[in-house]
């Protein structure tokens, strides 16, 4: 489901409450669309397989640029990073779904996690992608 209120004037609108629940991740988030000027500006905050992974949305609404805001990451999830760190297995996997990379070895690209191969990345993108 998706929800939010959006205040809007002059093509520009403004959201504080975005709220999508979504199988694979739940999304909170806050920024403005400009369609007079066709741009974008939002914060994310991702909450995936255990973690909040804080997100930033700008550029141009035909070809939106996202990106992990890594030292947010870090501070968000500092407890359960070094949790999870302490499991070598899972640790390699954590950093390759976050990073984006592949198991080594094997080149044929990243495999963490269910979904067809996808990693943690790719699928983040792909749900933000559809949102907008």
């Amino acid at each position: 489901s998706l929800t939010g209120t959006f205040n809007g004037s002059n093509g520009r609108f403004t959201n504080k409450d975005l709220q999508v629940l979504a199988s694979i991740a739940d999304i909170a988030g806050d920024g403005w669309v400009d369609l007079g000027q066709n741009l974008i500006d939002y914060n994310l905050l991702v909450a995936m397989a255990g973690y909040n992974i804080p997100v930033k949305v700008t550029g141009n609404l035909n070809s939106p640029k996202s990106g992990i805001d890594t030292e947010k990451f870090l501070k968000a999830n500092a407890d359960q990073l070094l949790k999870d760190a302490q499991d070598p297995e899972k640790a390699k996997e954590l950093l390759q779904g976050v990073l984006g990379g592949s198991k080594s070895g094997d080149g044929a690209g990243s495999t963490t996690g269910s979904g067809g191969g996808k990693s943690l990345q790719e699928k983040g993108k792909d749900l933000i992608n559809d949102l907008f």
